[in-house]
């Protein structure tokens, strides 16, 4: 906006006001006194440009993005939220109780299974990190007659804090569908600000005899890191929107609504392949590798699940993907569950690595 607010131009500027008469030149009494002026003008426009960018939600730093959207909508940036993992024990250990796995720490929060001994633990960190340990735990106190204390799968996602351009365009997204009453933004803004939501997709829903009646309402839900969610945060989601299902209204969906709160479903890709390779390289070798970039794929389709009416997993991604991993020099006849042909997802579903073979 300030561009041309440079101190050269403006000292330019100043002494082009001054009468030629006088010396101008650089070192006399009128350029040395006109220099550190245009020096802090131009200071002062900087300032302005920045002040100018803070004015407007698109343009606004992170501290700035955050004060227009709370005062304009109300919204603030989703906190980051912990970790819920799957315990499992050889005995009863007491709500609260702590342990220690690599470099985190972990809580029981709920007994799941007393016959089981399998609990809720909750990862003292917040963030994605807790996602990712599993194992043997151990008692960061003495606990008798305890021999087995594991953590073997993951309930509910930890999810960092909410990122800058994420908030912004939820931020832009609150003028363009206002949330109220039940209505589809309002179902989705509060199942998506459920910790270990990542995507939400609203549909009408049919009542018990699968008539196509109104204030049925089926919200699909995905995993905040983007996988099929667990059993369990159905069930949170679920208690949360709407847990008597009833129409009464004594969850978030309003009275006349019943909510179905259902999973995104996963669909299995086995990929057969005729690849070759670097000399000395074979498939055992660049498994590892492979599959990693087929997952990223599969990743970055399940971003999009939420915007899109139906997922196409791709052979000519797939073997884009492939090609790109060293030690690989083409891949041709690439088949997907046994086709040569691209695979269309049903609208509530998700790719999932099967069988990669080349």
């Amino acid at each position: 906006m300030f561009e041309d607010k440079d101190y050269e131009s403006l000292l330019d500027e100043k002494l082009s006001k001054v009468d030629s008469k006088y010396d101008k030149r650089e070192g006399s009494i009128i350029y040395d006194a006109l220099a550190p002026n245009s020096a802090e003008a131009a200071m002062i426009y900087i300032q302005l440009e920045w002040m100018f960018k803070q004015m407007f939600g698109d343009t606004a730093d992170r501290e700035y993005l955050i004060k227009i959207a709370k005062d304009t909508r109300g919204l603030e940036p989703n906190k980051a939220t912990y970790a819920i993992l799957k315990g499992e024990f050889n005995i009863a250990v007491d709500i609260g109780t702590r342990f220690s796995l690599d470099t985190l720490n972990y809580a029981v929060t709920e007994l799941i299974d007393d016959s089981l001994h399998t609990y809720k633990v909750q990862c003292e960190k917040a963030g994605v990190e807790g996602n990712k340990h599993f194992g043997t735990m151990i008692p960061i106190n003495y606990i008798s007659g305890l021999t087995r204390c594991e953590l073997t799968g993951l309930l509910i996602p930890g999810e960092e804090e909410e990122g800058t351009e994420v908030f912004r365009k939820r931020w832009r997204d609150a003028f363009n569908a206002t949330a109220f009453g039940g209505n589809r933004a309002d179902y989705t803004e509060k199942i998506k600000a459920i910790a270990g939501v990542g995507g939400c997709k609203c549909y009408r829903a049919t009542n018990e005899s699968g008539e196509l009646v109104g204030g049925h309402v089926k919200c699909v839900i995905i995993a905040s890191d983007y996988s099929v969610p667990t059993k369990e945060l159905v069930n949170t989601v679920q208690q949360v929107i709407d847990p008597t299902q009833d129409m009464e209204g004594y969850g978030l969906a309003p009275i006349g609504h019943v909510a179905h709160i259902q999973s995104v479903t996963g669909t299995v890709i086995n990929i057969v392949s005729t690849i070759t390779y670097d000399a000395g390289i074979a498939f055992v070798d660049i498994k590892t590798q492979i599959e990693s970039v087929v997952d990223n794929y599969f990743l970055s389709l399940a971003k999009a699940w939420e915007t899109s009416s139906n997922l196409v997993a791709r052979i000519s991604q797939i073997e884009s993907a492939i090609l790109n991993v060293d030690g690989v020099q083409d891949i041709a006849d690439t088949k997907l569950n046994g086709v040569a042909s691209n695979v269309i997802l049903s609208v509530d579903a998700i790719p999932v690595r099967g069988e990669i073979s080349g």
